[in-house]
């Protein structure tokens, strides 16, 4: 999630906050019961509130509730105002909402859990006919013409200044997507919606699609270029694209295995996919270039070529792996175990001392290990 100057660099998107509020401004109606998720600090939250809403909800499993806490009962909005430091999917509101405001998004709108989180929303807490804000995010892609960012993350590595060629880094390089500014990815091609997210009618945690692309005029491509183009509620929308004046969430970049020469009217078949693992999306692209007169290009790359595992590491992921606790394991299973609702976390941490009399200097060193703990897998 965000921490607070993640926060602070969304209040000075203009362009966002802007189409935010214009968006609560259309959707609440007084009485109106508003959930924002991914709350913070509460911003959403009062706004709905300063707009008539009769009570919100702010939802975010941060601290960061305590400052919205705090600025609702400045601003005489704490009866009106409640937050909930928890994950929506763990929490019981009382009744259905009318309006549910969320911007969960990372760079791009496939991050974490967040379509899994909207979704639960929608089926669980927002009232049929209720507004999701966001209504819809569309996905888009291009080539990217991006030397430097290109020859600082991808060609560094076989740089022969040093007389070293790394070319097992350059291959991880080349399978690794990045933030990229605007200034820092140029767009070469036509442009193309390769995967819509509509949020009223979303299943999938998962996206793919496929384009075509094609480039009016000689230039070189380094990758492919991907942002978005979101509709909060009708009428309202904005984009991240990099003709767009430039957004807190920039865009992303993913590089090929080399750079490519592109003469003009060179078409490209670009197919992209995302599948949730875990917490995180692997990310697949891949690229086939016709080109007029020269031989045909085709890339096929994945984020899971990105990450450094090496043979141990694979070896220990592998279903007939049998693992045993280190240390630190063991200490947090002894943790766990004490945890049951009645002891507290001076007990746990007194039980921890006894269990490992080596380990902790002192009663406040394994007090801090027990509330690390239960703050992260407790509640």
């Amino acid at each position: 999630m965000y921490d607070l100057l993640g926060y602070a660099s969304m209040l000075t998107d203009g362009v966002r906050l802007a189409a935010y509020t214009e968006a609560l401004r259309r959707a609440v109606r007084p009485g109106d019961v508003v959930v924002d998720l991914g709350a913070g600090p509460g911003v959403f939250a009062l706004y709905a509130a300063r707009l008539g809403a009769g009570k919100v909800h702010g939802v975010d499993p941060t601290p960061l509730v305590a400052l919205g806490r705090d600025a609702a009962r400045r601003a005489g909005l704490d009866g009106q105002v409640e937050f909930h430091q928890a994950r929506l999917e763990e929490l019981e509101l009382p009744g259905r909402a009318d309006v549910i405001v969320s911007d969960l998004r990372g760079v791009l709108p496939l991050f974490e859990g967040h379509l899994s989180t909207l979704m639960h929303a929608r089926d669980h807490v927002l009232r049929p006919g209720g507004t999701l804000i966001p209504a819809q995010d569309r996905l888009r892609v291009a080539v990217g013409e991006a030397s430097e960012v290109y020859r600082d993350r991808v060609t560094v590595w076989t740089s022969q200044e040093l007389g070293l060629s790394m070319e097992a880094a350059r291959r991880c390089a080349a399978n690794t997507w990045c933030r990229v500014k605007r200034n820092e990815a140029r767009v070469v091609s036509s442009a193309e919606t390769w995967s819509t997210l509509d949020y009223a009618s979303l299943r999938d945690v998962n996206a793919a699609g496929r384009v075509e692309l094609v480039v009016p005029r000689p230039t070189m491509g380094h990758g492919l270029v991907v942002w978005f183009e979101t509709t909060l509620v009708p009428e309202v929308e904005f984009s991240t694209a990099p003709d767009q004046p430039e957004a807190v969430y920039n865009r992303a970049f993913f590089p090929w295995n080399e750079p490519v020469e592109l003469d003009m009217g060179a078409r490209l078949s670009v197919h992209l996919r995302a599948d949730l693992v875990g917490r995180d999306y692997v990310w697949t692209w891949t690229t086939d270039i016709a080109r007029p007169g020269r031989a045909a290009v085709r890339f096929e790359q994945a984020s899971f070529f990105g990450d450094v595992q090496s043979p141990e590491d694979v070896r220990r992921a592998g279903e007939s792996y049998a693992p045993d606790l280190t240390e630190d394991g063991a200490v947090d299973r002894a943790i766990l175990v004490e945890v049951d609702g009645r002891r507290t976390n001076g007990e746990i941490a007194r039980r921890l001392r006894e269990a490992f009399p080596g380990r902790f200097s002192d009663h406040a060193a394994a007090l801090r290990r027990v509330t690390e703990l239960t703050r992260r897998l407790g509640r």
